[in-house]
């Protein structure tokens, strides 16, 4: 029995706003909703092949379903952990405007870890919704209700980066800040996307605020991936390692893609018994294939290619035909500016002359060590 399954489950393409940068919009917004049928389906046929199911209800906007609704999904969860002894692990991706205290107590009730798509102060250049969203933020922190964020940057707020965590950390909400890309409706609104190398410009000095800052009280993911990717921490994205054969979506139709953010259709779930039927096709085998090529040829001439594997499957694909994709100009971009302070950042930790730094990254990688030492 493989390890861990990463299960993305849109059960709806409904959503109660429309981001200028949403990446959906090329799927459209349809009222089809998933059924319990097809959910029990997909959790049995992954429970045969995974000890471990990592489910991120994504969307649309999932909280559209309702409580009720992940009630169920819950139930059918237990079920078939005694059936199969296969562990669940459920996280939701939401725009937080439909959080209310019944929704609260679900997740802190069933172990739900919550992410909100949020920009802070700057969250009106892109979403609509502030005021709600600002709202269930205040109810979830007040119920004490663990969630993070994540900040999207664009052209119109990349040169507020620092301010933008300083904010966060004031309100002490973990986060990671995600660059827009081009696609979805992002392709009807190019004045948001950013210039590589400003972004490159702007990440460095955010992240050198980030690593020197004692007052820091919040785990930032997008800066920590470089020193757990430098460090070979095993703490990697999707977008940094491969996601071949261990991540699937299925949207509320029962198509099934490599990802949220993929367009090609692998299967449908009413003509599968098997996880393996997947990984098996015919769509899923040229998606590896094309990935092998490519990772080879990044290995010939890219100095970086063990930090981030070749880069996401989806990002390249989409990018084949028209020169590097963004995601990878930007990223040697930034290891050529932090690479001497990632150097230096090692040497320090293992000196343990590692006091001049942000402690919440130290606390961490120690933690990571003495977990793998043990």
């Amino acid at each position: 029995m493989k390890d861990i399954l990463n299960l993305i489950i849109k059960p709806t393409n409904a959503c109660n706003m429309r981001c200028k940068h949403c990446y959906h919009a090329d799927k459209g917004y349809d009222n089809i909703k998933l059924n319990h049928d097809s959910i029990y389906k997909i959790l049995e046929l992954a429970a045969n092949e995974f000890s471990h199911v990592k489910i991120i209800w994504h969307g649309g906007e999932p909280l559209l379903m309702g409580v009720p609704f992940y009630l169920r999904c819950v139930q059918i969860e237990r079920e078939i952990n005694k059936k199969y002894g296969t562990h669940f692990i459920n996280s939701i991706q939401t725009n937080a405007s439909l959080i209310d205290k019944s929704y609260i107590n679900f997740f802190k009730n069933n172990n739900f870890y919550v992410g909100i798509s949020f920009d802070g102060p700057y969250n009106s250049v892109l979403r609509t919704h502030s005021e709600e969203v600002e709202r269930a933020i205040t109810l979830m922190q007040d119920n004490k209700l663990k969630f993070s964020c994540i900040c999207v940057l664009c052209d119109d707020n990349i040169n507020k980066y620092i301010e933008l965590y300083q904010w966060f950390n004031q309100k002490g909400i973990s986060l990671s800040f995600n660059p827009i890309f081009e696609s979805g409706e992002a392709k009807n609104h190019t004045d948001f996307l950013i210039n590589p190398k400003k972004y490159a410009d702007a990440f460095y000095d955010a992240f050198l605020y980030w690593l020197y800052d004692k007052e820091c009280k919040i785990h930032v993911r997008s800066f920590y991936r470089y020193i757990g990717s430098y460090l070979n921490l095993q703490n990697k994205l999707c977008c940094d390692s491969s996601c071949l054969y261990n991540h699937l979506c299925l949207d509320a139709s029962d198509d099934i893609y490599t990802c949220g953010r993929s367009n090609v259709v692998l299967n449908n779930l009413n003509s599968i018994n098997s996880v393996k039927e997947i990984f098996d096709s015919e769509p899923y085998k040229h998606i590896v294939n094309t990935m092998v090529v490519h990772r080879n040829e990044c290995l010939q001439k890219c100095p970086y290619v063990s930090y981030c594997h070749g880069g996401c499957a989806v990002n390249y694909i989409n990018a084949q035909n028209k020169g590097l994709s963004w995601d990878c100009v930007t990223q040697k971009l930034i290891f050529e500016k932090i690479g001497n302070e990632l150097s230096n950042l090692s040497s320090n930790i293992v000196s343990n002359n590692a006091n001049e730094y942000n402690q919440m990254i130290i606390k961490r990688v120690m933690l990571h060590n003495n977990h793998s030492d043990n």
